[in-house]
């Protein structure tokens, strides 16, 4: 009797791709800056600073640790200005062990501020007060210390147990499927 050859790699990625569809890794959400407060260097954003370089596109705003470029860990996935200041998603790169630390540091709550680097592009002095009209992003970072300490990180989420718990017993169940379809083919 000739052997059959049973390729089942298909059925576990397809399962894998159904039950991560919707996962959400290492997203981090808050606001890199805030209008209307003056920071440690004396200065106040002014609400409108950022739309100009938020219409040159995402990739070029980097994510980095405390603004280091030797440490980009992530990704910005959505940045816009509300009312309240600029609002920013990104993703941290979980395969990269830094971007890991930083991750369960924010978690924990050990890490809950956020900053900006950038370029002035258009500033003024107003009554003794450094007001920033319009910038050119360069990065936004999570923080140990902001220099506007209302700028502050909001959620942050990982893989919840209960879904990690299901792709286990998926994976279980499939493999009693490929089990079963090598005794039907053959061993």
């Amino acid at each position: 009797m000739q052997k059959t050859r049973y390729d089942a790699s298909f059925q576990l990625e397809d399962a894998h791709q159904r039950l991560s569809r919707n996962k959400e890794e290492g997203i981090v959400e808050g606001y890199a800056s805030v209008f209307g407060n003056i920071d440690s260097f004396g200065s106040v954003i002014q609400k409108g600073a950022f739309q100009q370089t938020l219409q040159k596109g995402l990739s070029r705003i980097k994510v980095l640790w405390n603004h280091d470029p030797d440490q980009p860990i992530g990704k910005v996935l959505s940045a816009h200005e509300d009312e309240k200041g600029l609002f920013v998603r990104f993703k941290l790169s979980l395969a990269v062990q830094k971007a890991r630390d930083i991750f369960s540091l924010i978690q924990d709550g050990v890490i809950d501020a956020m900053s900006f680097g950038f370029a002035i592009q258009e500033d003024a002095m107003e009554q003794g007060v450094h007001v920033i009209r319009r910038v050119d992003l360069w990065d936004v970072s999570p923080v140990t210390f902001p220099a506007n300490t209302k700028a502050q990180i909001t959620a942050a989420r990982f893989d919840d147990p209960l879904e990690t718990q299901t792709l286990q017993e998926a994976l279980q169940s499939l493999t009693f499927e490929i089990q079963a379809t090598i005794k039907q083919y053959g061993s």
